[in-house]
């Protein structure tokens, strides 16, 4: 199976996949994957001259020079400090252990040991670090440009308002997301920079915030990392606890006091 999409002279990376097209023109590409390792652009331009690229030799069958965009890819892993998912996300706030935490003097795995939370014990949830070690990979089906923000509340009867900055996309390129932010806002990286902004994409990231359907984008994998976690006991001593995946809401290591939705799992 192949999906569809106007090309312009780009390379994209797309995680160890390398492909590259010619001719921003008003033609169709196909992307079809050959073994485990290789893409292939088909093009489907109106002149008889459109041909297969395979993605080893598509630079000198165009004539573009090779160029180098490995440094639009985000280095990993990353740290996001004080990372906090979800609308109304805060810290400071006490919690429940859920079972026996060993907690450490810093977000590492290497990090010295140097206390035990015990399950029952109470605790203030600090802070939070996600630790990336690998982006969400958005491939941009069509050039679209980011002209409007979405607000929480309305406004003068509108739920959107101009962007300060428009931001503009081109189809064939490869934006990398990072983390969600709250109300269908995620932190990006986009051609070597760091940005935010509404998602306008389809597949696994998408939260549903859109009502449009030819959305210009299609997302092709999910960020991946750890999320660390400052407790500070009864005692005042503070240390860290990792837990994976989605953050303590889904493992739940430990669980809000506070809140009637949050239980310790049975």
């Amino acid at each position: 199976m192949g999906m569809s999409y106007r090309v312009c002279p780009v390379f994209v990376f797309l995680s160890s996949l390398a492909f590259v097209a010619s001719g921003c023109t008003q033609s169709e590409a196909r992307v079809e994957r050959i073994g485990e390792t290789k893409t292939r652009i088909i093009t489907a331009a109106s002149g008889p001259t459109a041909e297969g690229l395979d993605s080893s030799s598509a630079a000198e069958a165009s004539g573009l020079p090779r160029r180098d965009h490995s440094g639009w890819r985000p280095k990993m892993p990353m740290v996001k400090v004080r990372a906090c998912v979800g609308e109304g996300c805060h810290y400071d706030y006490p919690v429940v252990a859920c079972q026996d935490l060993l907690l450490r003097a810093s977000d590492s795995l290497d990090a010295k040991e140097i206390q035990t939370l015990r399950k029952g014990d109470t605790a203030t949830l600090v802070t939070g670090n996600l630790h990336l070690t690998e982006p969400g990979i958005v491939l941009i089906k069509r050039d679209y440009a980011l002209t409007d923000i979405e607000l929480d509340y309305e406004k003068d009867g509108k739920w959107s308002m101009p962007a300060r900055d428009t931001l503009r996309f081109f189809a064939g390129d490869t934006l990398y997301v990072l983390n969600y932010l709250d109300l269908g806002r995620w932190e990006w990286w986009y051609r070597g920079n760091p940005g935010a902004g509404d998602e306008f994409w389809s597949g696994p990231l998408q939260r549903s915030f859109s009502s449009r359907r030819d959305l210009p984008a299609v997302s092709i994998s999910e960020p991946r990392g750890d999320w660390w976690y400052k407790l500070r006991g009864r005692s005042g001593s503070e240390g860290w606890i990792r837990t994976a995946g989605e953050g303590w809401w889904q493992e739940k290591k430990f669980v809000e006091t506070a809140s009637g939705e949050w239980k310790c799992p049975p």
